[in-house]
């Protein structure tokens, strides 16, 4: 990883130093005299480097003589940073090694509006700080490698810095070892996340290598999850399993719709990559299989009577509880048209069920709305929901938001008041639907062999943009 020195843009009585905007780095101080020790706290928020004993990240320097400098030797996330201890220790300059991944912006986006062209360049950013040995989540709690944030990083990376060598580091390192013997991360949709994001990467990339050298294992990963299918062949959670879906107030015991779908989709993109590696009778296994599991998901849970997919099945009985989440991706993934396709546009168009509370489900259900011909809709919440993450102050997008609370209301998460990331991978969604569904480029062949660009400034006035590919870049102008 690179380097880079940054200084913060000012600093306050209370000996909070603000380097403008969220960085991943080594703080460094520099002209140290006296003798005593030196405490840090960290912020991404500058309530987080005001607490006493709640912020995330913190160091200490015990110095004994004057010193030119001092760099701490594990990089942090930080926006603001503030320097309390002994007052016999005195620093004369402060400043940061800022860490990253040197691999270049290729996109760009503008949209004549300040606040959507804002809203991209946090998106892409807050993407590029998580883009370093792999594809984080954050850069502030976990740096972890988790499935469900990697499939939505694979669609970003597409739209800002098509680098294919990271989404390859980090399938690979996801799916681990031989024998696969647990889900991915222990989340049963990540499992299907990873199938859903190795064919992404091969769509974008045309890259069938990486294809021939993962099929092995993708066989390996379906052929674990039909070992625990029931009689009818759906997955239900096991004890050792953990049902995500969303961070949402849901029973995800027994039979999830939601998990089935995301299931039959890999099933039909296992299909895709064993029929691209010439292994036709694998692909034509897997499409009856989906092509039947389809069939059984639409049977059990879809209810007209409550105008879409229920959440659940639950000791041999459908719950009647209605969520937004199957009926989303049923919708994303084309499985619905006509009468279904409109309830299904209702159910999240409206205020009647629970809405969801993290950018990471509001990508797929904007994108969704999008292909359901809802655009204008979407401009609109992309504005109102991250553009008011930049409101409350953001200047990276978070793991979660509710915009009725307050910015330090936001910042609590797992029953810690700073809690939360604040500079979250699956936060950079508007580059994907910007990109994707108003610059209007997609891939219609893997690797851009054959392209569609279907424009739609929704307003916006003048629109231009950059979409990589492995082609070249394509450069869309719109009025």
């Amino acid at each position: 990883l690179s380097t880079v020195r940054v200084e913060p843009v000012g600093a306050d009585a209370a000996g909070v130093y603000d380097f403008g905007r969220e960085i991943m780095g080594y703080l460094r101080l520099e002209g140290l005299i006296g003798s005593g020790e030196l405490r840090v706290v960290y912020g991404e928020s500058y309530e987080e480097a005001m607490a006493e004993v709640d912020a995330y990240q913190t160091d200490a320097l015990q110095l004994a003589s004057p010193a030119a400098f001092h760099r701490f030797p594990i990089a942090k996330a930080f926006r603001y940073v503030r320097l309390t201890g002994s007052p016999c220790v005195q620093v004369e300059r402060v400043a940061a090694d800022s860490e990253y991944l040197d691999v270049p912006l290729r996109a760009a986006f503008s949209g004549g509006d300040p606040q959507l062209d804002r809203i991209w360049d946090t998106a892409q950013y807050t993407l590029f700080l998580n883009m370093r040995e792999f594809l984080f989540d954050g850069i502030k709690r976990d740096r972890w490698v988790w499935c469900g944030d990697v499939a939505q990083s694979i669609h970003i990376n597409a739209y800002s810095y098509a680098d294919a060598d990271i989404n390859r580091r980090t399938l690979r390192l996801l799916v681990g070892r031989p024998p696969f013997t647990a889900h991915i991360n222990h989340i049963m949709d990540y499992t299907f996340f990873w199938v859903i994001g190795l064919y992404d990467h091969y769509l974008y990339t045309g890259d069938t290598a990486f294809l021939r050298e993962m099929y092995p294992r993708l066989q390996e990963v379906l052929a674990f999850c039909r070992g625990r299918a029931n009689e009818d062949g759906l997955l239900e959670g096991r004890p050792e399993d953990w049902v995500f879906i969303d961070w949402a107030d849901i029973d995800n015991a027994g039979i999830v719709s939601t998990e089935q779908i995301l299931y039959v989709q890999a099933l039909f993109c296992a299909a895709d990559i064993a029929e691209a590696l010439g292994d036709t009778v694998q692909a034509q296994a897997y499409r009856s299989l989906a092509g039947t599991l389809r069939e059984t998901v639409f049977r059990m849970f879809w209810k007209d009577e409550y105008g879409g997919f229920i959440h659940s099945w639950k000791n041999g009985k459908p719950d009647g509880v209605v969520t937004r989440y199957p009926n989303l991706f049923a919708l994303l993934y084309g499985w619905l048209d006509g009468r279904r396709r409109q309830m299904a546009v209702e159910q999240l168009v409206g205020t009647e069920v629970m809405p969801i509370g993290t950018p990471y489900m509001r990508l797929y259900e904007l994108a969704a709305l999008c292909a359901a011909g809802q655009k204008p809709l979407v401009l609109e919440e992309m504005r109102r929901y991250w553009g008011g993450m930049l409101d409350k102050g953001a200047t990276t997008f978070w793991e979660a938001y509710d915009p009725d609370k307050s910015a330090v209301e936001n910042y609590a998460m797992y029953g810690e008041p700073f809690g939360k990331s604040l500079c979250h991978a699956w936060g950079s969604g508007p580059v994907y639907l910007l990109g994707r569904y108003f610059l209007g480029v997609e891939p219609t062949k893997p690797g851009y062999a054959e392209y569609r660009v279907s424009p739609a400034p929704c307003g916006m006035g003048h629109m231009e943009g950059t979409v990589p590919t492995p082609q070249g870049d394509i450069r869309v102008e719109a009025d």
